[in-house]
């Protein structure tokens, strides 16, 4: 029962060793050139810019 215990607690800090590894390295969200929203987010990330809320709802379909 001890051997699992410890084997678990290496593999969780082998998990949080390579997490914490991946995210100092992950790269910044590309951000938005222009403001093609109109609604002043140009410097948002493009993630956001496409995030639909309540206050923007999603572009209607062009005919």
């Amino acid at each position: 029962m001890e051997r699992d215990y410890n084997s678990f607690l290496h593999l969780w800090s082998d998990i949080r060793r390579s997490r914490a590894r991946a995210l100092s390295s992950a790269a910044e969200p590309p951000y938005s050139v222009s403001d093609s929203t109109g609604t002043g987010d140009a410097l948002l990330p493009a993630t956001r810019l496409r995030r639909h809320t309540p206050d923007r709802p999603a572009p209607a379909p062009q005919a």
